[in-house]
């Protein structure tokens, strides 16, 4: 009798469930129908009241917290974002460590890189949406520093809010920043978002927020946006870009910092007889420098398409030397021999100064450079892949058509000066910090050299526990002969460790010039964070 009863009552348990799920899953149906009308209305007043402003102002801060056991971190960075349509935008980095710049005036659209110290400048857009398009320097860069502005500035912005969202919900009202606000959460790209839009006249957005959580790895994202002008459109004067202290031009970002200066002359010795003399093809020729070794897989897989680039060339005035440094005449002459390759290959003229590869600054293989008739480093490739062939032949189109490929500045010839700058200390404040305490720091930084190095023009790194926690960019101009201070504001970043022990550091201090250091060695200093409970 235990058991039938027991049996009875799972029966009545289950159908009672089921009974219930029935309803409830009626009640989710009509409730999930209503946040999707509310999410649609509430994505149409934003979108509508955005589409029609023909300009506005408002600053943004990012803020983003890590926690990588033990290490967590968290950065805050302010950008002033102006706008004036059809196509004026001024995105400006403020306070924080580091952060790009993007304006358009109208005419001419600039792309400022703080990692690499460099900017694009383009033909300006003729409508915001051509700002996103494929292979944009400043489209990919506004999308990673602000998510949805692509939305805000957009012709059609309720059409591009819900294009690829896989889902969405309205999570009720909420106040952000004494705005009461409509919270919104969807899903893209396998990330759940979080948007928060203001109620009322002005639907303006208010926050937006990210969060990322795996086994190791729990990282939070927030754009705030306060401060919000509709009402006075601005004037031509944000939209004005002035190239940061030391910052060089590039046709791409990326660009290696040789190109655009003359090309180092050396001498080197042919592997099948004779030598060459790279000053020999100024003025005649078109020449590519391929540096590589035997035993590197991506050269062996560079080798043979760039000599036959080089081979459908030639009647135009293109010559190929395979540089290498590593391996003796014989070991290269079968190589070649093996994979069917026809190349000039040479290695290094013994008594002639620096080799190649120094000459170069050769730093990994294969590097390919390519030097134009007026004998000025128009590119080079580092690494190798299955775009490499098709960009050098495009490369060599334009250098064949009397255009350069690189930006030349004869101000990069000019320069005589020396560059050796120095790390000599780090405070970490404070020195010894516990469990949970929020860490910052301060470094000293000097010039050994005879040039001053100019703010903005150099960068702090730190690594701490082997893992990069800090990068930086310097603020100060640093004099020939004299030192700074560079301190870090906790407000803009800091750090906390979830463990007591003592971690390994390293502080690097990276100029970005055209001039080469003189001493590389005293650029990093390294020592140990103690951590107690």
């Amino acid at each position: 009798m235990i058991k039938i009863r027991v049996k009875y009552q799972v029966v009545v348990v289950v159908l009672l469930v089921l009974c219930l799920s029935g309803i409830a899953t009626g009640q989710v149906l009509e409730k999930k129908q209503t946040e999707d009308g509310k999410i649609k209305e509430v994505v149409q007043e934003f979108a509508r009241y955005v589409q029609q402003l023909p300009g506005f102002s408002v600053a943004v801060t990012s803020i983003i917290h890590i926690d990588n056991s033990p290490l967590r971190q968290k950065t805050r960075d302010v950008f002033s974002l102006t706008m004036r349509r059809p196509n004026r935008l001024a995105l400006v980095h403020k306070k924080g460590t580091m952060g790009p710049s993007i304006i358009c005036d109208g005419v001419k659209i600039s792309t400022y890189h703080p990692q690499l110290n460099q900017y694009v400048l383009k033909p300006a857009p003729s409508k915001f949406d051509d700002i996103f398009g494929r292979g944009s320097e400043a489209g990919a860069i506004i999308q990673q520093t602000i998510p949805l502005l692509d939305v805000l500035l957009s012709n059609n912005p309720y059409e591009l809010f819900f294009k690829d969202i896989q889902n969405s919900q309205y999570l009720g009202t909420e106040t952000v920043n004494e705005a009461n606000c409509h919270h919104l959460k969807y899903t893209k790209d396998t990330l759940d978002w979080h948007l928060w839009v203001e109620m009322g006249k002005k639907p303006l957005l208010r926050k937006i927020a990210a969060e990322i959580v795996q086994k190791s790895l729990r990282a939070k994202f927030e754009w705030e946006f306060r401060n919000w002008v509709v009402d006075n459109p601005a004037g031509p004067e944000p939209f004005k870009f002035e190239p940061p202290p030391g910052a060089r031009a590039v046709l791409k970002f990326g660009e290696h910092k040789l190109a655009g200066q003359p090309a180092p002359n050396f001498k080197a010795i042919l592997v099948d007889g004779g030598q060459m003399e790279l000053a020999q093809h100024k003025g005649k020729h078109i020449v590519i420098l391929d540096f590589w070794a035997v035993r590197c897989p991506p050269c062996r897989a560079a080798l043979p398409v760039i000599s036959k680039i080089a081979q459908d060339y030639k009647t135009k005035g293109v010559v190929l030397y395979a540089i290498n440094e590593e391996d003796g005449p014989d070991k290269i002459r079968r190589f070649l021999k093996s994979i069917g390759v026809e190349a000039k290959a040479a290695t290094p003229q013994r008594g002639f100064g620096a080799s190649p590869a120094q000459l170069y600054e050769v730093e990994g293989i294969p590097q390919t450079v390519i030097i134009g008739k007026k004998g000025m480093i128009q590119s080079i490739h580092i690494g190798y892949h299955e775009g490499t062939g098709g960009q050098l032949i495009e490369e060599l189109e334009t250098l064949l058509a009397g255009k350069d490929v690189a930006i030349i500045s004869p101000q990069k010839q000019k320069i005589k000066n020396t560059l050796d700058l120095v790390c000599r200390k780090i405070t970490f404040v404070p020195e010894t910090p516990r469990v949970g305490e929020d860490i910052t720091f301060s470094c000293i930084i000097k010039n050994k050299g005879t040039a001053t190095v100019q703010g903005r023009s150099y960068k702090i790194g730190i690594q701490l526990n082997r893992q990069q926690v800090f990068m930086g960019q310097g603020r100060q101009d640093i004099p020939a002969g004299s030192e700074v201070l560079f301190s870090v504001d906790i407000r803009n970043w800091s750090l906390a460790m979830s463990k007591a022990d003592t971690y390994p550091f390293i502080i690097m201090v990276d100029p970005d010039n055209a001039v080469s250091e003189t001493d590389e060695s005293n650029n990093m200093l390294s020592g140990k964070l103690k951590v107690i409970k």
